[in-house]
């Protein structure tokens, strides 16, 4: 079974789950930490007693709910792929009217690959685009975790779960993982700009660079660790002393938090013009956080430590 989204009440989260993106890992550590009273192997198999949603759902009935998922850059994600599914021990029938056939190369798999599209092709092929965005194009997890900074990423999200229900989220452990090289060994031309092409969406949408060998973002950006900040402390205050940025705002307005920028006309008593009285008019006890640039400004040094201070260029 796919079992793409699911819900866990008791620490209020929904797991969107991406195949070859630490898919089995997650729900086995999900598992392990909610449902104690039955044994389990397979977490895929389809007696597993997980309560399903529909994207829709996400938006109105498990509102509450913080929504998470894993990404993995597409060209790592197509090697894990080939080389589990294709090359390796996880080969089934339906790849084969797909095109595939048991041990092919590389470079064919990759080229069958892309004149795939995901309304019919495999769900370990299909964009990571498609199954995080709603139809109207609105991404549809509040938490992204990413699959090349798991194990940071993933205390992340049980310092989050920690807040939200008595029972602690256990530790990550990689359970099925194929065995290959970095992606770029395997690549050639030809398999560079298919695979480019066909999961473009996802390179977009996702922030990973379209050249093979280029540094994937991980969790040390600063909206990475934005995302993590608001969603770990839902009443943080961020204060955008870099100016206003509609992708950061929209961040922390998603997880309900507050937005406040120099020049910010959204706010009902005017625009910003001291930072440090800004800071005072709100409780000791919320967070709060002050973003800057490369070169923070005389007024963004002289803040009460107090404040987490986070570098955004």
């Amino acid at each position: 079974m796919e079992w793409s989204i699911t819900v866990w009440d008791e620490p209020q989260l929904v797991y969107v789950a991406v195949p070859k993106a630490a898919n089995t890992a997650v729900k086995a550590a999900l598992l392990t930490s909610y449902v104690r009273k039955q044994k389990w192997r397979n977490p895929h198999a389809a007696s597993m007693p997980y309560v399903e949603a529909t994207k829709a759902e996400l938006l109105d009935r498990y509102r509450a709910h913080l929504t998470f998922t894993v990404v993995r850059e597409p060209f790592d994600r197509f090697v894990s792929f080939w080389a589990d599914k294709v090359a390796g021990n996880g080969w089934y029938s339906a790849l084969g009217r797909q095109g595939f056939t048991p041990g092919m190369g590389f470079e064919e798999a990759a080229l069958v690959a892309a004149g795939l599209p995901d309304e019919t092709t495999d769900p370990h092929l299909r964009s990571q685009s498609e199954r995080l965005t709603h139809a109207d194009g609105s991404f549809v997890a509040q938490l992204v975790l990413r699959f090349e900074d798991l194990l940071a990423d993933w205390e992340a999200l049980r310092r989050i779960a920690a807040a939200r229900s008595s029972t602690p989220l256990a530790a990550i452990e990689a359970r099925r993982q194929s065995v290959h090289l970095r992606p770029d060994h395997y690549f050639t031309p030809r398999a560079e700009e298919a695979i480019c092409e066909r999961y473009r969406a996802d390179f977009e949408l996702l922030g990973y660079p379209t050249a093979l060998g280029a540094v994937a973002p991980t969790g040390g950006s600063a909206l990475h660790r934005l995302q993590q900040l608001v969603c770990e402390r839902p009443d943080v205050v961020v204060i955008d002393a870099a100016g206003a940025d509609p992708v950061r705002r929209q961040l922390v307005r998603d997880a309900g938090g507050v937005y406040l920028a120099r020049a910010d006309r959204d706010r009902p008593e005017g625009q910003i013009t001291s930072l440090a009285a800004t800071l005072a008019s709100f409780d000791e006890s919320i967070t709060t956080v002050v973003l800057h640039g490369a070169a923070p400004d005389a007024e963004v040094d002289s803040l009460p430590s107090t404040a987490v201070r986070l570098r955004v260029d």
